[in-house]
């Protein structure tokens, strides 16, 4: 089963999946070592899955499983990685241990846009790791107007521990925007969308030979990635934010009704 294998890749049994200080995950030239914001966020977003799946099945041992791991990962998660602002990008000892990652929020992202909120990711860290991420990752290199810079150091300057730390990429950048959309963070989500967006198709030429990366002094690579088809969570992040605005002002309706209706007729006059 692939939660077995999981289960042999959590080296200290804490819950979360370790990274083993190799290409092990997308960022295959950014190594990752221990626990990492990125693999796993995308870990307890697959364990609340394997749970709502084990519910559906009427599979309760399974579930009662799932349920138990999904909360000692969060645990960890939060103990390991959280520094009061961020997610750091690992819980190595590394020089670049606590680099401000544009793509911490992965799990959270796909979560969100299967309609879940803060079950798993408490709103407040959230929030407070888009408002770094905005301020360091997008504004801080190129004014918002490329992107944003896969990481960039705590202090701000971008990340040079890899090429991929360096880069800016399109896919990732409209994840982010997806989740700021979601987050009702709008201007920030279109300011950075935009960014990539004008890069890519008016400045750069290569409209739908949209490339994975870019540096922040114009150079690109791998053209036609399929990884920048992300901007569709930009639409699935504003029908779902539309939706449940639609629902907030209904329910406040009916409580206002609700008010109303108990409230004896000669006080409303």
């Amino acid at each position: 089963l692939a939660t077995d294998k999981v289960k042999s890749q959590d080296t200290d049994n804490d819950g979360i999946i370790d990274n083993g200080g190799f290409a092990d995950q997308t960022y295959d030239a950014w190594k990752a070592t221990g626990a990492s914001a990125y693999c796993g966020g995308l870990h307890i977003a697959a364990l609340r899955a394997a749970f709502e799946m084990a519910c559906i099945m009427n599979d309760q041992n399974a579930a009662n499983e799932y349920e138990a791991w999904l909360s000692k990962a969060k645990q960890s998660y939060n103990d390991k990685l959280w520094n009061g602002k961020y997610y750091d990008y690992d819980s190595s000892t590394s020089r670049y241990h606590d680099s401000i990652m544009t793509d911490q929020l992965a799990g959270f992202w796909y979560l969100r846009l299967c309609g879940h909120h803060y079950e798993d990711f408490e709103k407040d860290k959230v929030l407070s790791s888009l408002e770094t991420i905005f301020k360091t990752n997008v504004m801080g290199v190129g004014n918002g107007l490329i992107g944003a810079v896969n990481g960039t150091t705590k202090d701000g300057q971008i990340e040079t521990a890899s090429m991929q730390s360096e880069e800016i990429w399109t896919g990732v950048t409209y994840g982010l925007s997806a989740t700021m959309i979601m987050e009702n963070l709008v201007n920030e989500a279109f300011l950075t969308s935009e960014g990539i967006y004008n890069t890519c198709y008016n400045v750069v030429g290569l409209a739908f030979q949209t490339p994975e990366a870019l540096m922040h002094d114009g150079r690109f690579r791998s053209v036609g990635y399929m990884r920048a088809l992300a901007i569709w969570s930009i639409q699935k992040a504003i029908e779902l934010s539309t939706a449940n605005k639609k629902k907030d002002l209904q329910i406040r309706n009916e409580d206002d009704s609700k008010l109303s209706s108990s409230v004896p007729s000669r006080l409303l006059h």
